[in-house]
């Protein structure tokens, strides 16, 4: 019964832990889209359609990420990037996709 034990300790020693908070994974594809496009955080619609995909990202991740401080942090920086940009007057960024609350239109 000992070699049994012995060898599911030696398979876990091997097994990556599974970290299914995806901040890295998101925030290099955000990266990666902002070299290869040579994009700048500023007021443009391209900006804000991959700062759209990048908040849907980290939404998806969030219940995962409850400690993750690098979550926290990004998600913080990015919505205020949302907000000072403007993003929701680009007719492409207004469908809410991302969980940025607006604000209820007065009639």
């Amino acid at each position: 019964m000992s070699i049994v034990y012995l060898l599911l300790y030696v398979i876990l020693l091997f097994l990556e832990p599974i970290n299914p908070c995806r901040v890295e994974e998101c925030a290099a594809w955000f990266q990666k889209t902002k070299d290869y496009e040579n994009l700048v955080p500023k007021a443009t619609e391209r900006y804000c359609q991959v700062l759209q995909t990048y908040l849907k990202c980290m939404n998806d991740t969030q219940r995962f990420c409850h400690g993750n401080l690098r979550f926290h942090s990004s998600e913080l920086v990015m919505r205020r990037h949302w907000k000072e940009f403007e993003c929701e007057k680009w007719e492409s960024c207004n469908e809410n996709q991302m969980g940025v609350k607006k604000k209820p239109v007065n009639t």
